[in-house]
């Protein structure tokens, strides 16, 4: 799915937008609010994005997944390739790539929970300026809908856009 980011200074406005995409048929778990004003965002049954999905967890998990899946990779090919597996048999070395791909998986998993999300660096700035970015997933036949829904707003504005798929291998989203 495609991603279409706005920015305001309103919630008014950002609920205002919230009711009319749903009316319009987009779904309301499409679309989020990143504020640090995150309790007035609650109040006005905005979706703020959840404080998982702020830290970069899932993007470095998924790198550290793909070094994991190498290194188990190699150790399971060396076992067979110097024959090791012949004389203590495969399991111990299964296991152990197991336990290779799993604890690089988490460590990636840890690493994320130090950094915020790769997607939403590019709107630090803007929040702490006390502005909401408001995001909102869709798909190609939706985006009319969208960008007609937008004009109607003045006081939000267009900021970027992206995809709602985490790219392991990019640490930033295009603009």
């Amino acid at each position: 799915m495609k991603r279409a980011y706005f920015a305001t200074e309103d919630l008014q406005e950002l609920e205002n937008i919230e009711a009319e995409l749903e009316q319009k048929g987009i779904a309301s778990e499409h679309m989020h609010v990143l504020t640090q004003a995150e309790a007035d965002a609650s109040e006005r049954d905005l979706h703020p994005v959840h404080s998982i999905l702020r830290r970069d967890v899932v993007h470095q998990g998924i790198r550290g997944a793909l070094v994991g899946g190498f290194l188990a990779t190699l150790l399971v090919t060396a076992t067979y390739a110097l024959g090791l597996h012949q004389t203590a048999g495969s399991f111990p070395y299964v296991l152990l790539a197991l336990f290779i791909m799993g604890f690089c998986t988490w460590e990636g998993g840890l690493i994320g929970m130090q950094k915020n999300n790769y997607k939403f660096e590019r709107f630090r700035s803007l929040l702490r300026q006390g502005w909401h970015v408001f995001f909102v997933d869709y798909r190609e036949p939706e985006a009319v809908t969208i960008r007609t829904a937008v004009s109607r707003h003045p006081r939000l504005r267009a900021v970027g856009d992206g995809s709602s798929l985490v790219n392991p291998f990019s640490n930033h989203e295009s603009r």
